[in-house]
């Protein structure tokens, strides 16, 4: 649970039930029904702490974000900050972020999906763990609606050469440039690990891209 504390565990005693949408229930109506309107989603898997999240819904109130993470110590952190910062345009999924999208999320469903910094499984044995592999970007093609976004970082060096593998072989999304029409979906605040990552002076990739 990533060292959970008892005020995280209380939160999602508290929080947890408001702010969640039931795996069963993640269809474009229901959606609607429990964000309180049709707002384009962003989806951002494995959000962490949830800085960027939080940041993210705070900067953006027009946009709803749905955040999956597998960890419950980051899920209580968000619920307290929902709760601290009145956020209505966030809802959170205590998941494996493969499971939902293998089985419970329809197609054409998000504006957005991030994932910022997954997990690097820097050892070259346990490379073939990392979410972003050809089959991954099959699936999450599936997810996003036609013109919609994926949004990647890392500052692994081994994982940046494996992305753009990834990337140059697929034929579902290609690289865009910023603008006042995408910006919304393509910004990222600063965390915890990437500020990690700079102090070992680790370079940050990033790839802005867009459905075909």
């Amino acid at each position: 649970d990533g060292r959970i504390t008892q005020g995280q565990l209380k939160a999602i005693h508290n929080y947890y039930q408001k702010n969640t949408i039931p795996i069963e229930a993640l269809t474009p109506q229901e959606m609607c029904e429990h964000f309180g309107n049709d707002n384009p989603i962003i989806l951002e898997i494995g959000f962490g702490s949830g800085e960027h999240l939080i940041a993210n819904a705070i900067k953006s109130p027009g946009i709803n974000f749905l955040g999956v993470e597998v960890f419950r110590s980051g899920i209580g952190q968000v619920l307290n900050a929902i709760e601290e910062h009145k956020l209505p345009n966030i809802k959170v999924i205590n998941q494996d972020a493969m499971e939902l999208l293998n089985h419970h999320i329809p197609e054409s469903l998000f504006a957005c999906i991030q994932i910022l910094f997954p997990d690097p499984w820097p050892k070259k044995r346990h490379h073939k763990r990392r979410m972003i592999n050809p089959n991954f970007i099959n699936l999450v093609s599936t997810k996003v609606m036609r013109g919609g976004y994926l949004f990647l970082a890392t500052d692994e060096k081994t994982y940046t050469e494996q992305i753009d593998d990834v990337l140059k072989n697929q034929k579902y999304f290609s690289r865009v440039l910023v603008d006042d029409d995408n910006a919304a979906y393509f910004y990222r605040s600063s965390t915890r690990f990437e500020r990690r990552g700079i102090r070992l002076g680790n370079a940050i990739t990033e790839w802005m891209l867009q459905k075909i």
